[in-house]
């Protein structure tokens, strides 16, 4: 891995702190290369940051705290496009090219609804991922939330 992607890792699992977590976006990680082996540095920095919203959003946020949120297209997009924002910001700071930025943006900008096929790759990735990790917890929050 490059020392760009290695930076963007850290900034995540700093920002976490949650091995479960990291489980998830290094497997994302795995999956995208499984179905693109040539994924370019772009493509692995967007599936080890693509949730990274998550980790800067108030504790008490209403978005993602009901059962109907979790899907809720408002709460979708706040966290596409926020995680597309503090990637970008992360990148810049780090001396990425403008290409490089704005290719993550785009990349992480819909990998929860899928878009162009870019973007719908790293959504199949990132849902490999989530049903082989997340799943079981995801449910159980969901049950809980009545």
């Amino acid at each position: 891995m490059t020392e760009l992607f290695n930076r963007t890792r850290e900034f995540v699992k700093e920002s976490f702190k949650n091995e479960a977590q990291m489980l998830h976006f290094d497997r994302t990680v795995y999956w995208l290369q499984y179905l693109k082996p040539d994924a370019d540095e772009a493509f692995l920095i967007a599936a080890i940051g693509h949730d990274i919203e998550r980790a800067f959003r108030p504790a008490r946020a209403e978005v993602g705290n009901t059962r109907k949120s979790f899907l809720d297209e408002d709460h979708l997009t706040v966290h596409q496009e926020g995680g597309a924002r503090i990637l970008g910001d992360l990148l810049t700071r780090n001396s990425a090219s403008e290409e490089m930025v704005e290719k993550v943006k785009h990349l992480v900008f819909k990998h929860e609804v899928g878009g162009d096929t870019d973007q719908n790759l790293l959504m199949d990735a990132d849902s490999l991922s989530f049903v082989e990790n997340n799943a079981q917890i995801f449910l159980s929050k969901i049950e809980n939330l009545g």
